[in-house]
């Protein structure tokens, strides 16, 4: 059995993806700053990390804006993309979290 998804308007789910995930690489950002789980990582990695997370966020918005503006269908495979990304970052979010409940808040650690 197969379902004609033309006879569907999927605009209203694809916004509300792309307002969870930019909001969700946003969080992940913030939330790995904030805990120092890079503080090992080098530099140019911390910094490579934030600019994909960033363009993670920024692609969320643009697509929103994008299909918006034209009037745009989502297509499932788009949606689909962007499920995945979300769970990613659901998951990477719960992983820090279920590391500040087993060990607590790191404090940066003191470079001498």
């Amino acid at each position: 059995m197969q379902i004609a998804l033309e006879n569907f308007d999927l605009s209203g789910v694809h916004t509300a993806l792309t307002l969870l995930g930019a909001a969700l690489a946003i969080y992940v950002m913030a939330l790995t700053g904030y805990e120092h789980e890079d503080e090992h990582d080098p530099v140019w990695l911390q910094w490579a990390r934030r600019l994909v997370l960033v363009a993670m966020a920024w692609s969320c918005l643009w697509s929103l804006s994008f299909s918006e503006s034209r009037n745009w269908q989502p297509w499932p495979p788009d949606l689909m993309m962007l499920m995945a990304m979300i769970g990613y970052l659901g998951v990477r979010a719960s992983a820090i979290h279920a590391r500040i409940w087993r060990e607590g808040h790191r404090r940066p650690s003191r470079k001498t």
